[in-house]
């Protein structure tokens, strides 16, 4: 069965599992998460025996197949071939551990974040590539930040238009909310990176996701040639996410080497560069010099006010470059002991009206400074 939400340029999917329930389920879900994809599904191992050879593996960015459905294409002698033209091999299985072929697998009542998380790197921007060792053997997938066909890096030569900078001298409790919006709002209309310094990040309260390192640990495996920057990205929706350190005393273990190591990786990539500050350390220097806009987030009451304009004269006496723009957002958690609010509520308030608000114009600035 073939299930369409857009054009070709979709991530195209093929599941096959005689489980119809599950697959049924499974297909619901993503078509309900509002994105395009081109899905293709199997329920009958006979009918799914009969094409296997017409199919063309390298028009699936995700393939997740079942046992048997993967016995299937290993006795056709067409696994290899699956696993090199294919964009990413799932085993669909009742528990962890239960793979019996070499590729990923994936459990069928896990949750869903994984298969989101997976679905922003195929989707980012381009899907995920198979690694090759010295051997020539198939390795482990690895994804790899691709600029989209025809477009080129917007960071290279210099050219700052494409980096940004959120800070708050005033540390505004809503700073990681009000950029995770923004960053949702630009990631509509090309690849975006956000870059979280913060050094008490709150971002895993507000996004239900999981990271298998931090910054720290892409610079020091990317110091001995083994980091990929990819890798270490979470994805919400098509946002890019640097997850937040471990630590607040790991932002400042930072030479200004690995901070210029990690400004060039982020340029190649062509990707609009969110960075996200609360505080300043050694590396900030270097990363603002090109930076193009810094947002300065304060409060309405006349205290934060005089603290926002005070740092805003200090920053634009050291960086006469920078663009910087106050923004007094409207709301703030106040007072409240605990944070229970999670990035849909405050979405859905006034907080988010007012990204909504904002975000023609900054689309308007961009595409300006594109042209010119």
């Amino acid at each position: 069965m073939r299930i369409n939400g857009g054009s070709m340029s979709q991530i195209q999917i093929l599941i096959a599992d005689s489980d119809r329930a599950y697959v049924e389920a499974l297909v619901n879900f993503l078509m309900g998460r509002k994105q395009e994809y081109g899905i293709r599904t199997f329920t009958e191992p006979t009918v799914f025996e009969e094409e296997i050879c017409q199919l063309d593996w390298t028009e699936f960015d995700l393939i997740i197949l079942g046992e048997a459905y993967l016995a299937m294409v290993q006795e056709a002698g067409l696994l290899g071939e699956m696993r090199r033209k294919a964009g990413y091999l799932l085993q669909l299985t009742e528990e962890k551990g239960q793979g019996t072929f070499g590729v990923d697998e994936m459990e069928k009542y896990q949750s869903m974040d994984f298969l989101v998380n997976l679905l922003g790197r195929v989707k980012y921007p381009g899907p995920l590539r198979l690694h090759e060792d010295s051997a020539g053997a198939m390795g482990a997938y690895t994804g790899e930040l691709l600029a989209t066909s025809g477009r080129q890096a917007v960071c290279r030569g210099g050219n700052s238009d494409s980096i940004l900078a959120v800070y708050s001298p005033m540390h505004h409790d809503l700073l990681l909310a009000f950029t995770l919006l923004m960053c949702r709002s630009m990631a509509q209309e090309g690849p975006v990176i956000l870059m979280d310094l913060e050094e008490n990040s709150r971002l895993s309260e507000l996004l239900s996701c999981k990271w298998r390192g931090t910054l720290t640990d892409y610079l020091y495996l990317r110091s001995v040639n083994e980091g990929k920057l990819a890798e270490y990205l979470i994805y919400d929706e098509e946002l890019a996410i640097m997850p937040p350190v471990d630590s607040p005393t790991e932002l400042g273990r930072i030479s200004p080497d690995q901070w210029q190591l990690l400004l060039s990786d982020l340029q190649e990539t062509g990707a609009r560069i969110v960075l996200l500050y609360d505080s300043f350390h050694q590396g900030a220097q270097l990363m603002l010099d090109h930076c193009r806009k810094m947002f300065l987030l304060s409060k309405q009451e006349p205290y934060y006010r005089r603290l926002t304009a005070r740092t805003e004269g200090a920053l634009r006496r050291q960086f006469r470059h920078l663009d910087l723009e106050t923004m007094e957002l409207p709301l703030s958690l106040g007072s409240r002991g605990e944070w229970n609010f999670s990035l849909e509520e405050i979405e859905a308030g006034n907080l988010g009206s007012y990204v909504v608000n904002q975000r023609h114009r900054w689309e308007e600035d961009h595409a300006r400074r594109s042209v010119g």
